[in-house]
C-alpha cells in the first residue's frame, strides 16, 4: 500500500492498521461468508465512508483559525481510520 500510493516508510504502522481494518469488513470463506466483523459484533459493518488508502482528504480549518480570505480547508493524505467511527 505505501509502495503503491509512494508514501514514506515511516507510516508502515497505519499502513498495517488499515490493511487489518479493510480485511476484517470483507467476507471470509472460513466464516461461510461473513465478514469478521460481523461474527464479533453481531451485525453488518458499515463500509460507506471507506476510501482509498493514501488519496486526497481534507480537513476542515475551523472558523477562529483562520482569517476571512484563508482557505477552509487544508490539504492531506488518508492514512487510515478512527476507531469504530467514521473519522479517517
Amino acid at each position: 500500500m505505501l509502495i503503491a500510493k509512494n508514501l514514506p516508510g515511516f507510516l508502515w504502522a497505519e499502513a498495517v492498521k488499515t490493511a487489518a481494518y479493510v480485511l476484517n469488513r470483507t467476507i471470509a470463506k472460513q466464516l461461510d461468508g461473513m465478514t469478521a466483523y460481523k461474527k464479533w459484533f453481531k451485525h453488518k459493518p458499515m463500509i460507506k465512508h471507506m476510501r482509498v488508502f493514501g488519496s486526497d482528504a481534507y480537513k476542515n480549518v475551523p472558523k477562529e483559525k483562520r482569517k476571512k480570505m484563508d482557505p477552509k480547508s487544508e490539504k492531506m493524505i488518508l492514512v487510515g481510520y478512527e476507531g469504530e467511527s467514521t473519522n479517517y
